[in-house]
This record gives C-alpha cells, sequence and structure tokens, in this order.
C-alpha cells in the first residue's frame, strides 16, 4: 500500500511539473539591496589669502561619507582638522593631522578619513587648525 501511495505522489508531481508551458524552467527573479549608495563627490580650492589648497573626494557610504583630501601650503607645525560641513551648517571632523616641516615650507599632506553625515547632507570640506583658524574650503 506504501508503494501505491508513493507512485500516486509522484505521479501527482510530475502532473504538476508539466502544467502545459513548455520549455526549461525560468529562474525566478532575485532583488538585490545595495547598503552603500553610489556617488563621488569631486571639490578643489585655493585660498586667496592664506594660499592654502584643498583638492578633495567624498565618496558615499550608507549614512556617512568617505573623505580623501590633499592639503597643501599650511605652515609647518600646524594642529589641523579636516572637516566635513552639511548643508544645514554642522559639522563633522574627518580627520586630523600635524603639518610636517619640508625645509621651512609647510609640507603637502594626503588625508583618509570619515565623517557620520548623510552623503546628501555634504556642502563643503574645509581645513582649520586647532584654534579654529579656517585656511582653505572647498565646495561639494
Amino acid at each position: 500500500m506504501a508503494a501505491a501511495a508513493a507512485g500516486v505522489l509522484l505521479y501527482g508531481g510530475v502532473l504538476i511539473g508539466q502544467n502545459g508551458e513548455s520549455g526549461p524552467p525560468q529562474a525566478l527573479p532575485t532583488t538585490s539591496v545595495s547598503t552603500a549608495p553610489s556617488g563621488v563627490m569631486d571639490g578643489s580650492a585655493t585660498d586667496p589669502v592664506t594660499k592654502a589648497g584643498l583638492t578633495v573626494q567624498v565618496t558615499a557610504a550608507a549614512d556617512w561619507v568617505r573623505v580623501n583630501a590633499s592639503v597643501t601650503g599650511i605652515p609647518a607645525g600646524e594642529r589641523c582638522h579636516l572637516v566635513v560641513v552639511a548643508k544645514d551648517g554642522s559639522r563633522e571632523v574627518a580627520g586630523s593631522w600635524v603639518v610636517g616641516a619640508d625645509n621651512g615650507h609647510g609640507k603637502a599632506a594626503n588625508l583618509d578619513g570619515s565623517a557620520a553625515m548623510a552623503p546628501g547632507d555634504v556642502a563643503s570640506v574645509l581645513v582649520e587648525n586647532t584654534a579654529g583658524k579656517k585656511y582653505v574650503s572647498a565646495s561639494l
């Protein structure tokens, strides 16, 4: 009796599998959700007063941003912050460093950092010293 029941189930499965359509079985569509939105923002500036330069690239991540910046023209010994500024004026420090010496002139720095700011909120990136003196700002 068990053999007969198994035969009925097998035959029923074959009938269900042959629903009148021909051709190879179709794969079900898949959905992929990206947690890191794409988007890169670039900016560069040279301040006419301080002569400091900034070239920056901000790359979107989920609800924050990665920052890569090249900074030139800041006096040796300055303790600086790389700051991401939002459209509403709020600020997030993306990194800090002390400018090295290079024959008495400020040494160029290449910095990587991050800021807890939504990519769509970013307006600019600036470099300032720990006393709040702004050296250069680049709009994005």
